[in-house]
């Protein structure tokens, strides 16, 4: 399955709530209890005082049983499994003339295009609640989703932000492991950023423990290794350089390196998520400017 493809699926599973429920949201009915058996869909009928509604709605994508049959039929599928939910998605999307959209990283138009098949995504209007737009961009991003703008559009190439890297910057930078140079300095030429810090020395660690910026003494952090193992980074913004009150914004930005660390083949974790299963509650420490190698 085109990366593309398989990233807006993730992105659609953590829209509908079912993202990493049961196995991988494939067997979550709605209202989030699970079935266990793939031969059908399960056809329960959930009432939701709140909206007034009856849903059958089931699977990752949470399928309504009606359309379920009408698809099985359509696309002449033998059960409700896991394979039969994504080939079921793939051609609602189809439908929506979205697919094109995806495999260019249209991403927002894709969205746009399907927003009235699934009630969770921003703009579909069935009075329920609806995701915001730039956190589904960051889990498609982080589920290994390229945006068109890091590829081409149509025949004519993208003119991108000249963005560059200050002096400072730089030198931090180059006290990195070379794959988090090579990492950044693919990032600079999409996203205006500033290196904070690279190597750090015990007293610079010590002092980062102290003050509760770090869980580690010297020598047991990645930034005390030569190379350093791990890079302070933030977004950086022309009238107020860093916005460090700005959660959303390093959030977004963390989506976006670990977006163009999947495509160089790079293997990062960032402070925002520390066990990488884009489940950005379950963390008791937060660093957000922080990325490392693993």
């Amino acid at each position: 399955m085109h990366k593309n493809r398989k990233a807006f699926l993730q992105m659609l599973a953590f829209s509908e709530g079912t993202f990493n429920l049961g196995d991988n949201g494939y067997n979550v009915v709605v209202g989030g209890t699970l079935f266990d058996d793939y031969s059908d869909h399960p056809r329960k009928k959930v009432y939701f005082p709140k909206y007034k509604i009856y849903s059958t709605a089931a699977g990752r994508y949470q399928l309504l049983a009606r359309y379920y049959d009408a698809y099985k039929q359509m696309l002449k599928l033998k059960d409700f499994s896991p394979e039969s939910q994504d080939i079921i998605a793939l051609q609602q999307i189809k439908e929506r003339r979205a697919l094109e959209d995806i495999d260019a990283g249209r991403f927002d138009s894709a969205v746009y295009k399907v927003k009235n098949i699934w009630a969770s995504l921003p703009g579909a209007g069935y009075g329920q609640r609806e995701e915001d737009l730039d956190t589904l961009r960051t889990i498609y991003l982080q589920a290994g989703g390229e945006l068109e703008t890091l590829a081409k559009r149509g025949s004519r190439s993208v003119v991108m932000p000249k963005f560059k890297f200050s002096k400072r910057s730089k030198e931090k930078l180059e006290e990195a492991h070379p794959d988090l140079q090579r990492l950044f300095n693919e990032v600079i030429k999409h996203v205006d950023c500033t290196v904070i810090c690279g190597h750090r020395g015990e007293k610079e660690q010590n002092q980062a423990f102290v003050e509760g910026k770090s869980k580690l003494k010297y020598p047991q952090g990645k930034h005390n290794k030569i190379p350093a193992m791990a890079v302070d980074v933030a977004p950086y913004y022309p009238d107020t350089k860093i916005r460090w009150k700005d959660a959303k914004g390093f959030i977004h930005f963390a989506g976006f390196v670990r977006g163009v660390a999947s495509q160089m083949g790079i293997n990062i974790r960032c402070g925002a998520d520390w066990d990488s299963d884009f489940d950005l509650l379950d963390e008791t420490f937060v660093d957000l400017p922080h990325f490392e190698l693993v």
